[in-house]
């Protein structure tokens, strides 16, 4: 989805499709983020049946979404995406959308043992709080909630200059939810490769560039 999702933004970007593309989302644009919003809130339906759409395809939904919000800024900033920045206002929708689907992965943990009684079982805490992976995918589904319920104007209003500090947290959200793919991995092969953290020092890299406004493919003048 993220791959897609970037050569979408590259070969939308050209003086090819760009005379298509561009008109198309100036068009129906409010409509696409509107469908988003309404998906965003049909997901949770997938925890009634946790196998309809199975966790793993729930968490990795969740992952591509992540990359393709934080990917956006870069896209439009650094190599100048004439596309991705249409798709900067979009972000507070894909974020809703990757929060609510991260917390459909999380419910979906709880629902296989059935919500309430999962909560409410104390040996489910004994035991899952042992395990690695939990313990990071329950500190994820933790921060991406807190980023889900203040992504709305209320929020921005009321937490003032602190909204865009807790928004933050998206950051080490990303490291967090890499660290449980690692121990998930793990606990089927044995082993946990690190390897899966290797995106993050390109990522930060062309963050960095971004936040010094460094452009690899400026507007000519």
């Amino acid at each position: 989805m993220f791959l897609l999702f970037v050569l979408f933004v590259v070969l939308g970007s050209t003086k090819w499709l760009a005379p298509y593309i561009t008109p198309f989302i100036d068009s129906y644009g409010k409509y696409i983020r509107i469908f988003i919003l309404v998906l965003a809130f049909a997901s949770l339906g997938l925890v009634i049946d946790p196998n309809f759409v199975n966790i793993k395809e729930t968490g990795e939904w969740a992952l591509e979404l992540l990359w393709i919000l934080l990917f956006i800024p870069i896209l439009a900033k650094v190599f100048n995406q004439s596309l991705a920045k249409k798709f900067i206002p979009w972000r507070k929708e894909i974020g809703i959308l990757m929060g609510m689907i991260a917390l459909t992965h999380g419910l979906q943990y709880f629902a296989f043992g059935g919500i309430i009684q999962s909560i409410s079982n104390e040996m489910f805490w004994i035991k899952n709080l042992n395990m690695p992976f939990f313990v990071s995918g329950l500190i994820a589904l933790v921060i991406s909630t807190v980023l889900l319920v203040t992504s709305n104007l209320y929020s921005q209003k009321k937490l003032k200059k602190y909204w865009k500090h807790l928004h933050r947290f998206v950051y080490p959200l990303l490291v967090i939810v890499l660290v449980h793919v690692i121990f998930i991995k793990a606990l089927k092969s044995g082993q946990a490769d690190w390897a899966e953290l290797a995106p993050i020092v390109p990522y930060f890299v062309l963050k960095v560039l971004e936040w010094k406004n460094i452009s690899f493919f400026a507007p000519k003048k």
